[in-house]
């Protein structure tokens, strides 16, 4: 086990840091959004809540390690977070002038993370968000066309855990020794089918792995 030597209260400037993307969220509160004529203003982020939390609730010594676009959205979050003292002295500010080693045009190339709370509909994602979904989507298409051979640990149907080649056809299929296998995300393993497919697809998957072995 490590031996961890924290500092003493003294040897530290702050109780708490928080990293990553603060949002602006914007909120119109239970009246359906076509109705919708004023909203209320708040700001999201997991970890930046707590260090407020720390900060307002217990008077803890926080501060926040982000970056942000230099204009409205950017300074009335800053002003939030100034509300309940977290030290918003280490945010990296983004210029609009387009000139500097932190800067972006005035034209929104770069801009603020919004949220827009639907009445009933929960949360838009931020840019932020669906740029990760995107990404996550072009790899599952790459990772579909693949077929890779691996090294890991199999369930068989009465229970032992044994250690062999498998092979991945696309991103749901998996084959080993021409018996067909099924993944459990509870466990995060692969289990072998107790009832196989028929004979001829259990050829096919015999072939495929005979092929990549030669």
């Amino acid at each position: 086990m490590t031996d961890w030597q924290l500092k003493s209260e003294r040897e530290t400037r702050y109780d708490a840091v928080s990293l990553g993307e603060i949002l602006m969220r914007i909120d119109p509160g239970d009246v359906p959004t076509a109705r919708a004529r004023t909203a209320r203003i708040w700001h999201g982020g997991g970890e930046t809540n707590v260090t407020e939390g720390l900060s307002y609730c217990f008077g803890l010594r926080t501060a926040v390690i982000t970056a942000l676009v230099d204009d409205g959205i950017g300074r009335n979050i800053e002003n939030q977070l100034r509300e309940t003292g977290i030290d918003t002295g280490h945010i990296i500010w983004f210029s609009t002038s387009g000139k500097g080693e932190h800067a972006t045009d005035g034209k929104g190339t770069l801009h603020n993370g919004i949220n827009f709370t639907w009445s009933g509909k929960g949360v838009l994602p931020s840019i932020t968000e669906l740029e990760g979904l995107w990404f996550a989507l072009l790899e599952e298409m790459v990772e579909s066309g693949k077929v890779v051979r691996f090294n890991t640990t199999v369930v068989l149907p009465d229970g032992e855990q044994v250690t062999k080649d498998v092979v991945r056809v696309g991103v749901f299929n998996a084959i080993s020794d021409g018996k067909f296998l099924r993944y459990l995300p509870e466990t995060g393993k692969l289990t072998e089918l107790a009832r196989q497919p028929a004979a001829r697809y259990r050829g096919a998957a015999e072939d495929l792995e005979g092929a990549l072995q030669a």
